[in-house]
């Protein structure tokens, strides 16, 4: 029996994975499969940023590279994007914005701090969502970022939602399952770059500032937030339109709201620390 054939008689389940905290998701250079990357931070010993992935109250540190595309995900082809365009799969709730666009002039690998490498998702959506004029308050210089990000996840509409978690949609073989240490079916996976306490503005604004520099030309990345935007809270369990199925109850919690401890230690004793932004970079 040929691969194909396989494919098509496999019985398939529904598996998620969810992005928290300060990731730039992107295309591969050739166009092929997704990869999320963290920035590299300069931080304080008390409360850094935490890389970490794995299922639901297992989350495991990871380090440099992560290749998470042979572990059982079903996705599909990608579709080359032209530059200025966004991948058809993308919702617009995603946070969002293009290199050429913003003349930000491509990346400099120097100042990754980590990189998951994943499949090409079936979907890119979003998790407890909130009005985008409620949630996304930024300011600052040309204001390019901001502008930009506004212009695709907002434009004309002022009911628009953005979300705080990233979903990327798969499938998997059922027979087969997926090769994370203690996935079992029914469990989503989680990739975090976030701290456990919640951050200032203030240090959100310099985490944004140290991320530039994952950016050519780092000055155009002039993205910061307003100081309103720490009062901002978003429950968890917010709908999107258009969320993925097989979501669980507390999959959309940060570190600090109990994401790695089981769901009958769960108590939420940080509201919203998932105040660093993911985003999807076109080119």
């Amino acid at each position: 029996m040929n691969s194909s054939n396989t494919s098509a008689q496999a019985s398939l389940g529904v598996v998620n994975v969810l992005v928290h905290g300060l990731f730039f998701m992107r295309l591969s250079a050739g166009q092929t499969f997704m990869e999320l990357v963290a920035p590299k931070l300069t931080e304080g010993p008390s409360n850094p940023h935490l890389f970490l992935g794995g299922v639901r109250g297992d989350l495991r540190s990871l380090n440099g590279t992560v290749d998470w595309r042979e572990i059982g995900l079903i996705g599909d082809p990608a579709s080359p994007v032209a530059a200025g365009q966004m991948p058809s799969n993308l919702n617009r709730s995603v946070l969002q914005f293009s290199l050429s666009k913003t003349k930000l002039d491509g990346w400099n690998s120097a100042y990754e701090g980590g990189k998951i490498w994943l499949k090409w998702p079936k979907r890119i959506s979003s998790l407890r969502c909130d009005y985008f004029d409620r949630a996304f308050l930024y300011l600052g210089g040309q204001k390019s970022i901001g502008d930009e990000i506004k212009g695709r996840c907002r434009g004309g509409d002022v009911n628009a939602k953005t979300g705080i978690v990233t979903c990327l949609e798969y499938q998997y073989d059922t027979g087969i399952g997926v090769n994370i240490p203690n996935w079992s079916p029914g469990l989503n996976l989680h990739c975090c770059f976030e701290p456990m306490i919640k951050h200032s503005i203030s240090d959100v604004n310099e985490d944004l500032g140290q991320a530039a520099f994952l950016f050519q030309t780092h000055a155009n990345f002039d993205l910061r937030m307003r100081d309103e935007a720490g009062a901002v809270i978003t429950n968890p369990g917010e709908n999107c339109s258009g969320s993925a199925s097989g979501i669980k109850p507390g999959d959309d919690l940060s570190l600090g709201e109990g994401l790695n401890l089981n769901a009958s230690q769960q108590v939420i004793f940080n509201i919203n620390p998932a105040n660093c932004p993911n985003f999807f970079v076109g080119p």
